[in-house]
């Protein structure tokens, strides 16, 4: 929590992220939030129209979700025998 502000979760360390850093990009209506933790750092782009949409429902999920989960079909068959 960062003065009252819940950060996200890192999907591989299962902590909240280091360091969460946003700007708005009004050229091209977007909102661009940039989580960091564990020396890597992930992008999110959210739309004007996600965020009219959505904004009052949005909440924080998971950051590095991609990065905790196996990226092959080989490394699945490896853990679902065990090595």
């Amino acid at each position: 929590m960062l003065n009252g502000f819940v950060l996200p979760e890192c999907a591989v360390c299962g902590r909240s992220v280091d360091e969460l850093r946003w700007w708005d990009d009004w050229d091209r209506c977007q909102r661009i939030l940039i989580a960091r933790c564990h020396g890597q750092t992930e992008e999110v782009v959210l739309t004007d129209k996600t965020m009219v949409l959505y904004g009052s429902t949005m909440r924080f999920g998971k950051a590095f979700v991609a990065k905790a989960l196996p990226s092959t079909l080989a490394d699945l068959a490896r853990e679902s025998e065990g090595g």
